[in-house]
């Protein structure tokens, strides 16, 4: 969950924060590190990073993380 009432994450929050996201869409399987793999060109051991929180995604590849979403049907919360 993103941390109420902080203008800023750390990056170690970040990384949880789209790690929480992913795995909501991807799970953690071995086949959600493959699609986020297929979607962003990184490898295996970059995938599973960002599934686990340890890192995230660069600004680019969170932008075809979210193109690839949206192109694969996966829906946006309403606002």
């Amino acid at each position: 969950s993103f941390p109420v009432g902080r203008d800023a994450l750390t990056d170690t929050e970040f990384a949880q924060v789209i790690a929480s996201a992913l795995k909501v869409e991807f799970g953690s399987t071995r086949n959600g590190a493959k699609m986020i793999m297929k979607w962003t060109g990184v490898s295996g051991r970059t995938a599973k990073n960002w599934l686990n929180g340890t890192n995230s995604p660069s600004g680019v590849h969170l932008i075809l993380l979210a193109e690839e979403a949206l192109d694969y049907g996966v829906s946006l919360p309403p606002e």
